[in-house]
């Protein structure tokens, strides 16, 4: 099969020549013609839509696309991965599920197949001994969270359509440390712990590397209208959190390092050009002030679709990537998340102003620390810049020189918002 359309170029990304590929992959107009193709043997309605759900991209080595095709009141998901020049796909029909695209170096995969994640099925085809939830009955599966070749969530639905728990597969073990890691974690808080709970674990089959996880009541906190309050309530959470004593199997932060800023910098450079500068500039002083923060339990994703509210607690999710380190990491993320959505146009510099004073407040933490101000202007680099460009995130990518030079301002004592 051969495309029948040219390779488009996009501006806000170097030409990467070892996946000349990219961009059509990254074209959902394009990949709405080339994909209703290429899976007509597989699917059997015609697609009047391409959305892309999710990219990965590592320069020079590989690209990661999720897909939702839609058409006639129905979905698919398909995953690809895009590979090298040096690493050729075999110009075959391999099945139904995984097909090969020679013409992109690519291979494509139909939804509940993934090319790590091998246990997929289970959401369609729930197992018996899965069933059962706590009495009530796990009859169909609706997925909020897909991540090729890692892992997908699920809400686990009964015969209403009431959600009784969710389900999270991954594509490894990894899952036994998650659910590990929510253990220790519920013991450490106890019900009287109202400014911070996470969701009960409820089991993990080794069999289907399959996390079970209690539904919790709440709204996510982009959506709450006493935002303030909210990040407020965030703040006092997350020193509740920092002071858990942390199991011994927990591993070491490996973000906000002069390692991982080094391995940003190297990426971001490599993809934009244009902003070279900006980003040694920024990193050489990183670097050259890193000091050694006071260890924690962190959260390491403290993300508003990870927290959920009600009235009386707020729940942290998703600790998949729990670790130790310095505890103004997490405040860091959550502050530089602030500060980029100001640059991207999403919240305006005031929002983000009050919002910032309101977590630290309830923190009960110095605007001023030298260490928070070190781990704001990472977290900019590092999480921001670096995921514009891996995530491939027009908006932040539009902004790149922006963000960075917010970073520069923090880090050398500024304030940003003025």
């Amino acid at each position: 099969m051969q495309p029948h359309f040219v390779m488009s170029s996009t501006p806000l990304l170097a030409v990467d020549p070892a996946l000349p590929q990219r961009d059509l992959l990254l074209d959902e107009t394009l990949m709405t013609e080339y994909l209703s193709r290429l899976v007509a043997r597989s699917v059997d309605f015609g697609i009047e839509g391409c959305e892309r759900l999710r990219t990965k991209y590592r320069v020079g080595t590989s690209l990661r696309v999720l897909y939702n095709l839609r058409g006639s009141g129905r979905s698919y998901r398909i995953a690809a991965r895009a590979f090298p020049r040096t690493r050729r796909v075999a110009n075959q029909f391999t099945s139904p599920v995984e097909l090969n695209a020679p013409e992109l170096n690519a291979t494509f995969w139909i939804f509940p197949h993934d090319r790590k994640i091998k246990n997929l099925a289970v959401l369609d085809n729930i197992p018996a001994e899965l069933q059962d939830i706590e009495g009530r009955t796990w009859t169909r599966s609706r997925i909020v969270a897909h991540a090729p070749e890692k892992s997908v969530t699920a809400q686990c639905l009964d015969d209403n359509d009431q959600i009784i728990a969710y389900a999270k597969i991954y594509a490894g073990d990894e899952g036994r440390q998650v659910f590990d890691t929510h253990a220790h974690v519920a013991e450490a808080l106890t019900a009287e712990t109202r400014e911070v709970q996470i969701p009960r674990a409820i089991a993990y089959s080794e069999t289907h590397h399959l996390l079970l996880l209690e539904a919790v009541a709440g709204v996510p906190l982009s959506t709450v209208a006493q935002r303030e309050n909210a990040f407020f309530r965030l703040g006092k959470a997350l020193k509740r959190f920092h002071r858990i004593n942390p199991p011994s199997s927990l591993p070491r932060a490996t973000r906000l390092t002069p390692d991982a800023v080094a391995r940003a910098t190297a990426t971001i450079t490599q993809a934009r050009p244009d902003v070279a500068d900006l980003v040694h500039h920024l990193t050489a002083k990183l670097i050259a002030r890193y000091t050694h923060g006071k260890p924690g339990f962190l959260h390491s994703d403290v993300h508003p679709k990870n927290i959920f509210l009600n009235e009386e607690s707020l729940f942290l999710l998703d600790l998949d990537q729990a670790a130790m380190g310095t505890a103004s990491a997490d405040l860091g993320s959550a502050i530089a998340g602030l500060y980029c959505d100001a640059c991207t146009g999403l919240r305006t510099w005031n929002e983000a102003s009050v919002l910032k004073n309101a977590l630290l407040k309830g923190y009960d933490a110095s605007p001023h620390s030298h260490e928070l101000r070190w781990h704001i202007a990472a977290a900019l680099l590092q999480e921001r810049a670096l995921r514009s460009v891996t995530r491939i995130r027009t908006a932040t990518l539009q902004k790149l020189p922006e963000i960075l030079q917010v970073a520069q301002t923090v880090l050398n004592g500024g304030a940003c918002e003025d």
